[in-house]
């Protein structure tokens, strides 16, 4: 019995990148996970719901980088709704 092999489909010439862009909102009811096949993986996956998006990160200083951004949108967030609240009040 033959095992089967991949097969490759050449897309021609042109950048090996691909572009994804969506919008997705997430709130307090949203499961977020952080998943690593094994201890030794080289790539962590950070899961939005029930692995409805997910990111992988293969590096340090980008997932750096998202922890930043994400200290200064919970910032900018409670900013807005203290604002928000005090108006309202």
């Amino acid at each position: 019995m033959n095992q089967a092999s991949p097969i490759r489909v050449s897309a021609g010439q042109g950048r090996d990148e691909v572009s994804v862009y969506t919008n997705a909102g997430v709130n307090a009811n949203v499961a977020l996970t952080l998943y690593m096949r094994s201890p030794d993986d080289l790539g962590v996956t950070l899961m939005f719901g029930t692995e409805r998006l997910a990111l992988e990160f293969f590096d340090v200083a980008s997932l750096e980088q998202l922890r930043d951004l994400a200290d200064e949108g919970a910032q900018l967030l409670r900013t807005a709704f203290a604002k928000n609240s005090s108006a309202a009040g």
